[in-house]
């Protein structure tokens, strides 16, 4: 008898490791089944559905989207409007979470300005956080959560923000090459340049 052979009649011949294994196989069997049953009448992710869309994240009612490529301000805006979304409008709740998630990369965020005029937030408030510099008519985050200014076709990371109940992502999405212009939008007034 070769030497496998014996280690398999050892292992046959002990019937406690015989009975616990064979209960292992049955608990394992039993687990299959019900994932399997689960997954054809339900879908999926039934049990373990998100509010919000993959790599998004979940925070106090909120989706939140942490690009890591960069884009210009525009076109950041144009993303998170796809999943029916803008650029993060922060407040005090949110600035802990924020700005763990953050870290040092600079995200453009939903502040703007007509040319020398006040911050407002993209639905049209007014800036909640102090705007540093001069650079430019839109503004991304910094360290210490505070904004800084800077041109709008300057490539930063951005956040996106969204209620939980928005809709998904639109079935057509809108094209990453926007054309940059000196002209108002027309849904919030902020200069998309």
């Amino acid at each position: 008898m070769s030497a496998v052979h014996r280690q398999c009649w050892k292992f046959a011949v002990d019937k406690k490791k015989l009975i616990y294994c064979g209960g292992f196989i049955i608990v394992l069997v039993v687990i299959v089944v019900v994932t399997v049953f689960l997954t054809k009448h339900f879908g999926p992710s039934c049990a373990f559905s998100s509010p919000c869309p993959p790599l998004w994240i979940m925070f106090e009612g909120k989706c939140y989207y942490f690009s890591k490529e960069g884009k210009n301000w525009t076109s950041s805006q144009t993303f998170c409007s796809s999943y029916g979304a803008s650029l993060a409008r922060i407040t005090t709740n949110e600035k802990d979470f924020i700005m763990w998630l953050k870290g040092k990369t600079p995200y453009w965020i939903g502040l703007g300005r007509d040319r020398d005029q006040s911050w407002k937030w993209i639905n049209g408030e007014n800036a909640t956080l102090e705007v540093i510099g001069n650079g430019g008519d839109c503004a991304y985050l910094v360290d210490d959560f505070k904004a800084s200014s800077s041109r709008c076709n300057t490539e930063h990371s951005w956040i996106c923000q969204r209620p939980v109940e928005a809709a998904g992502p639109a079935i057509e999405r809108k094209a990453d090459g926007v054309q940059l212009s000196r002209q108002h939008d027309p849904v919030d007034g902020i200069r998309t340049h």
